[in-house]
C-alpha cells in the first residue's frame, strides 16, 4: 500500500476502517503495530456500538413523539434505503418510507423504549467508503 493511500485510509471514519484494521491485525507481525491496531480496533467498534445506540434513540423519540420530521432524520437518504413493518412488505425509497410512518402515526400513539443491545460484529459494505 502506498503511503498516499495509508494516509487517505488513516484519514478515513474509523468505523468504516474497521474491516481493514482487523486484516492489517491479521497479517501485522510486530508487536507494537499489533497492540496499536487492537487499540484502534476496539476504539472503533465503541465508536459503531455508540453510533447504533444514538440512531436506536433517536428512532425510538421520534416513534414516540410521532415526530416525522425526526423520523426523517433518522433514516438513510440513499437511494436503496427500506423499511419493513411488522407483516407488511418492503417499502423502498425515502418518501415512501416517510409516508408508511405518517400512516402509521395516525393510530393511537406508542411509548416503546429501546433495549440495550450488544454488538458483536460490525460489516461495512465498501459502497460506503467512496467519497
Amino acid at each position: 500500500m502506498s503511503a498516499n493511500n495509508h494516509e487517505n485510509d488513516n484519514n478515513m471514519d474509523p468505523v468504516l476502517r474497521l474491516p481493514l484494521m482487523e486484516a492489517e491485525h491479521a497479517t501485522t507481525k510486530d508487536s507494537h503495530g499489533i497492540q496499536k491496531l487492537e487499540d484502534e480496533i476496539s476504539n472503533a467498534k465503541t465508536a459503531a456500538e455508540f453510533g447504533v445506540r444514538r440512531a436506536q434513540v433517536e428512532f425510538y423519540n421520534a416513534f414516540s413523539h410521532q415526530d416525522l420530521h425526526g423520523m426523517k432524520q433518522v433514516w438513510s437518504h440513499e437511494e436503496d434505503v427500506r423499511c419493513v413493518h411488522r407483516g407488511m412488505e418492503s417499502i423502498h425509497g425515502l418518501d415512501d418510507i416517510i409516508k408508511s410512518w405518517s400512516r402509521v402515526f395516525q393510530g393511537e400513539p406508542l411509548a416503546i423504549q429501546p433495549n440495550r443491545v450488544k454488538i458483536d460484529t460490525v460489516s461495512v459494505d465498501k459502497q460506503l467508503c467512496v467519497a
